[in-house]
C-alpha cells in the first residue's frame, strides 16, 4: 500500500532487483570482483540522495514524508550492510 501511494514502485522494486544481482554475483557467478552488486547499491545510494536533496529542499510532498525518508534509510542502510557482510564472507 505505501509504495502505490507514497512511493514509486520501481524504485521499490530495484531494491528486490539488488537482492537478486547479490545472489547471483556472489553465489551464481562467483565472480572474483561483484561490480554489479557494487554497480547495483551504488544506484540505490545515489537515488536515495538526490530524494533526501528534494526532501530537504522542501519538494517533496507526501502523506507521511519522515515514514518515507525513514524508511528508505533504513532500506538502503540494510541492503548496504548486507553487501558489507557479503564481502566479508568472501
Amino acid at each position: 500500500m505505501f509504495y502505490r501511494h507514497d512511493c514509486c514502485w520501481p524504485y521499490a522494486a530495484s531494491f528486490f532487483l539488488t537482492l537478486i544481482i547479490y545472489w547471483d554475483d556472489f553465489f551464481v557467478a562467483n565472480t572474483h570482483a561483484p561490480w554489479a552488486s557494487l554497480a547495483a547499491y551504488g544506484i540505490l545510494l545515489a537515488y536515495f540522495l538526490y530524494i533526501i536533496r528534494l526532501y530537504l529542499q522542501k519538494k517533496i510532498e507526501k502523506k507521511n514524508t519522515p515514514f518515507f525518508i525513514g524508511f528508505l534509510s533504513f532500506k538502503v542502510m540494510v541492503w548496504g550492510i548486507v553487501l558489507g557482510l557479503l564481502f566479508a564472507i568472501r
